[in-house]
């Protein structure tokens, strides 16, 4: 079923976890559960479209967050590697540094065929020391 804006606020669907899964991050050959390296210099604002007059407002609705995978699963022993990635995060800005290793909670990425390119997002990041 094709979701237009009505079918979707009908369903109950208001967020990004409907469309998101973590198969997709897995199908790129990242361990979702595995640490990343944060590779970005600050947390990029995230701001929310205005419909009405087609520009994004100056509300910020969450942070993205570039990071790359250079992670080595000790349980199987299999690498994980990846260029960066963007991954967006509602909410406040955390202060990271520059190669701070990252878990993310409810990491989960999107296929726009239209598009033809990868977005992701989580539910939560936290620093590993």
């Amino acid at each position: 079923m094709i979701f237009n804006n009505e079918n979707k606020q009908e369903a109950g669907i208001n967020d990004w976890h409907a469309y998101y899964s973590a198969d997709v991050v897995t199908r790129l050959n990242m361990a979702v559960d595995g640490d990343f390296l944060f590779c970005g210099q600050q947390a990029e604002p995230q701001r929310k479209w205005s419909k009405e007059s087609k520009a994004y407002d100056d509300e910020v609705t969450g942070y993205g967050y570039w990071v790359c995978q250079n992670y080595v699963d000790e349980e199987t022993g299999q690498l994980y590697q990846q260029n960066p990635i963007l991954v967006v995060i509602d909410g406040y800005d955390r202060k990271l540094n520059f190669g701070d290793r990252l878990r993310f909670d409810g990491l989960a990425g999107y296929y726009s065929r239209k598009k033809r390119s990868y977005s992701f997002r989580a539910d939560s990041v936290e620093a590993i020391k």
